[in-house]
């Protein structure tokens, strides 16, 4: 859904409280506006998420197993016993 069209169902919500003479409408309808205006801050939260996102470049990911260097390879031998 488009933010732009809840910010104004949130307006509209409010404005309609304010003209409702009933107590339990009121609230109902202010309770409604705080809702609008919620989910729409929460939609272009993720919007925005989502284009920095894609404006990053992709990079593989680093981890402990790419970074690390393999151990040197030492050849075993074995030790006689003395004696």
């Amino acid at each position: 859904m488009d933010p732009k069209v809840l910010r104004q169902h949130a307006r509209d919500c409010s404005r309609l409280a304010e003209e409702c003479v009933d107590h339990f409408t009121r609230e109902s309808l202010r309770e409604l506006a705080v809702e609008f205006s919620r989910t729409a801050e929460a939609i272009e939260a993720a919007l925005r998420r989502k284009r920095l996102s894609q404006a990053r470049p992709r990079h593989r990911s680093l981890s402990f197993h790419t970074l690390r260097k393999p151990a040197p390879r030492v050849a075993h031998t074995r030790r006689r016993a003395s004696g």
